[in-house]
């Protein structure tokens, strides 16, 4: 694993996943913006960065924003879980999933901007956004998982695409 440090005390964690890309593993610290860049440099050489690995940000309860670049094409599940500060996250535009318990926990994601590219949500992704009160679903999703807004009380109208193949249960249970 390799390191990028932002300030003295806070790392962000890359790991190389290809002979030009590479992955964020882990963030520590008590950070309260991080923006990734398209490409790090490690040993030397440049790397694009595609991926933020399973629980790279969890638990960060200092995170207030997050900036994702384009060249992000994948994100796992429980990446920002429990970032209880977390109110800004900008996605990248070509992402195609929001993965299981992605932002379970976000108690101060009051809205989210989704990529139009996005076509399935997973299970429980947005579970217990207690502030959760806007969100627009991208024309083009078409599954979306079982308790994927479960918990988020202040989400009052949300509109379903036209296209959706796939609805899970309790999607909005305990919402208002």
């Amino acid at each position: 694993m390799n390191e990028a440090t932002n300030n003295v005390n806070d790392i962000v964690e890359y790991e190389i996943t290809s002979e030009t890309t590479c992955e964020v593993v882990k963030v520590e610290g008590e950070l309260t913006e991080v923006t990734i860049p398209e490409a790090v440099i490690i040993d030397g050489k440049q790397y694009a960065v595609t991926a933020v690995a399973d629980r790279a940000f969890y638990g960060c309860k200092e995170l207030e924003s997050v900036e994702l670049p384009d060249s992000v094409e994948d994100i796992g599940g429980f990446v920002f879980c429990d970032c209880e500060n977390l109110s800004k996250v900008k996605l990248p535009a070509g992402l195609t999933k929001i993965n299981t318990f992605t932002f379970r926990g976000c108690k101060s994601l009051e809205q989210m901007d989704i990529p139009d590219s996005v076509t399935m949500i997973g299970d429980w992704a947005f579970l217990n956004c207690e502030k959760l009160r806007a969100i627009e679903l991208p024309s083009g999703l078409k599954i979306l998982k079982g308790g994927a807004f479960q918990g988020c009380a202040s989400l009052k109208h949300i509109e379903l695409p036209a296209g959706l193949t796939e609805l899970g249960e309790q999607v909005f249970s305990s919402c208002e």
